[in-house]
């Protein structure tokens, strides 16, 4: 699955996520690596799913395997420590870390995840 930016505005409630101010590595997942030309290829032996990634999509994701959450500003730090300095739009990184939550690879590191909507 290669991950995309969305064509129309993405923001938790179009996710059916909920906002969080830190997330984390989902604990479940087997993750394995390869570059393949420019982009990176990622199988996620857990889910059985495996997903195609810019570099840097792979160097936000590939940020949390040491299994410390991060917050905006410690991934943003780590992704210029690893890239360079990152030209990232407004909203680009919440929409990246969202795609990550709605994969399963991440988690909020609240401990919340979805959100549920209660029946009326």
């Amino acid at each position: 699955m290669l991950l995309a930016e969305p064509r129309r505005p993405v923001g938790p409630h179009t996710l059916g996520l909920a906002p969080c101010a830190a997330w984390r590595l989902n604990p479940a997942v087997e993750l394995h690596w390869q570059l393949i030309d420019a982009d990176w290829l990622l199988y996620d032996n857990s889910s059985g799913m495996t997903h195609q990634l810019d570099a840097l999509r792979a160097a936000a994701l590939m940020a949390f395997e040491d299994g410390h959450p991060l917050d905006h500003a410690a991934l943003l730090a780590q992704l210029q420590a690893d890239l360079g300095p990152v030209d990232l739009q407004s909203g680009q990184l919440d929409t990246l870390l969202l795609q990550f939550c709605q994969l399963d690879l991440l988690l909020p590191a609240t401990g919340l995840h979805h959100t549920t909507h209660a029946a009326a």
